[in-house]
């Protein structure tokens, strides 16, 4: 018996916690309760909170991206009325009564006009499709990017160009064609080298390589043709207007190709030979012969670089990328 006690007692001691390391262990735990920081924020808060900051930022990019899209839509719609307005009432028959001199660059531009108003046609129903019906993010982010988005400016001053160009009959409208044609051809430019998109090549030659082009193309002769019907206007000299025949005559048509050439843009070439067809035709209808060959020498080159690029630079004419 007395060594069954021994042995209870020697468990006994072995089983107790020195008061030292005991009051260590308290400590312990009296500070990691008093170190814990309490919560001070209900969970209730803490869930309202969260999902407002995340769908804030959302709903504004939604609301500005359905501005310039709006303001893109609007303004294709006035540039296709005012065009296929131009083209349809056909107003640009040979009358030229306003000054006794033709007008040098004179020409038929509603059917040139027409021929743009038929590809922006075709590319705005592209694009809203894309946009709106498809939801292509491709063609959305090309036209509607950071600053591609602004080529509503564009086609705005493009319908004003067309306006003025309804009644030609005053000084002041050409003047207004003058100013918004320069400032047109400057904001197309810009619009062009920051469109890009990957796309069908019907969606390629009818949109960025397609009507944005030909304006460029377009915009160009009419800010050369407003120069002319001004001087004309004036009562200029007939050596003035004949420089101007011949100098504009080789702008126009350098400036075209060496804009299409670089770019790799058949519209633009195909533009550019129906403004000199027109023109063409005018000068030869005025005797104006010398004015008339170089419409034609214009036209032998145009023809000539559209073959090159056929040939030469196929696989680049259906890329959007510059």
């Amino acid at each position: 018996m007395e060594e069954d006690q021994e042995q209870l007692n020697q468990k006994l001691e072995t089983n107790e916690v020195p008061e030292e390391n005991a009051e260590n262990v308290i400590n312990t735990e009296e500070n990691i309760i008093s170190n814990t920081p309490p919560s001070t924020t209900p969970i209730s808060a803490k869930i309202t909170v969260t999902p407002n900051q995340i769908t804030a930022p959302k709903n504004n990019n939604t609301e500005a991206h359905s501005l310039w899209y709006d303001l893109s839509i609007i303004s294709w719609f006035l540039f296709l009325c005012t065009g296929l307005n131009i083209f349809i009432n056909n107003n640009n028959t040979i009358n030229i009564t306003f000054t006794q001199t033709p007008t040098p660059l004179y020409s038929n531009y509603s059917f040139v006009i027409g021929f743009i108003s038929i590809i922006g046609t075709i590319g705005f129903i592209l694009y809203f499709n894309k946009t709106t019906l498809q939801k292509n993010n491709i063609i959305s982010n090309g036209l509607l990017g950071d600053m591609s988005k602004f080529h509503f400016v564009s086609l705005f001053l493009v319908s004003f160009v067309f306006i003025s160009l309804v009644e030609p009959s005053t000084k002041a409208s050409d003047v207004f064609c003058l100013i918004f044609s320069l400032l047109a051809y400057g904001s197309l430019i810009f619009i062009y080298f920051k469109i890009d998109y990957e796309g069908e090549w019907y969606e390629i030659i009818t949109i960025k390589k397609g009507v944005f082009s030909s304006l460029i193309a377009l915009t160009l002769y009419t800010f050369c043709l407003s120069i002319c019907s001004i001087g004309a206007r004036s009562n200029a000299s007939e050596g003035f207007l004949k420089g101007c025949g011949i100098v504009f005559s080789i702008l126009i048509g350098i400036g075209n190709c060496g804009f299409a050439f670089y770019f790799k843009d058949l519209l633009a070439l195909i533009t550019n030979i129906l403004i000199y067809l027109e023109m063409a035709k005018y000068c030869f209808y005025f005797d104006k012969n010398a004015d008339g060959v170089i419409d034609i020498i214009m036209i032998l080159i145009s023809v000539g670089v559209i073959f090159y690029l056929q040939f030469k630079e196929r696989e680049y004419l259906y890329k959007c990328s510059n």
